[in-house]
């Protein structure tokens, strides 16, 4: 029997030790991930499969260290916040700097991860990771994204009615802390 636990004690010291991670979107898209039972989805997964000329978009679902990520491409209007050392138990998480756009070039930048879901069915399950979901304010206009105020409203409205019929805990916030 001491050889199991010390087994056991060995694979628990040498478990990924990812953190903490954040998916940042929009309204729309959080509505999205909701109705499908937490599955996050690129764009446009492909249904006739990945290939070496799939683009990159196409085939990773990012996740985030940064808490607060302040990026001119990525949506803030709801955070997921996700369990990773879990997450990493089923799928392999990688560190990704996207240097392409300028970013990688400093340790402060490097804060992203990502899932390649080409080798996940086309998605990345959080229903099980899940630790907390956060909707700013709407009426907070520099944080409302690309989308028209009344289309943001549209589907904030939609989202909190979503979440409250499914009895799912949330927390609206006017910053990320």
């Amino acid at each position: 029997m001491s050889k199991l636990i010390k087994l056991l004690k060995e694979v628990l010291k040498e478990a990924k030790q990812v953190g903490t991670l954040y998916h940042f979107t929009d309204y729309k898209a959080a509505l999205e991930i909701i109705k499908d039972s937490f599955k996050l989805k690129t764009v446009s997964s492909p249904t006739d499969g990945y290939s070496k000329d799939t683009p990159d978009y196409l085939k990773y679902i990012s996740f985030s260290r940064d808490r607060n990520l302040k990026s001119p491409t990525i949506s803030r209007n709801v955070r997921f916040k996700i369990d990773g050392d879990s997450l990493s138990n089923k799928y392999k998480i990688e560190p990704f700097a996207d240097v392409k756009a300028g970013f990688g070039r400093r340790k402060s930048d490097e804060s992203e991860e990502r899932v390649d879901v080409a080798k996940q069915n086309g998605y990345v399950d959080i229903s099980n990771y899940l630790e907390s979901i956060e909707i700013m304010d709407p009426e907070d206009e520099k944080e409302m994204g690309t989308a028209s105020k009344e289309m943001n409203m549209k589907y904030y409205n939609e989202l909190i009615a979503l979440l409250d019929s499914k009895g799912i805990k949330y927390n609206l916030v006017k910053k990320y802390l």
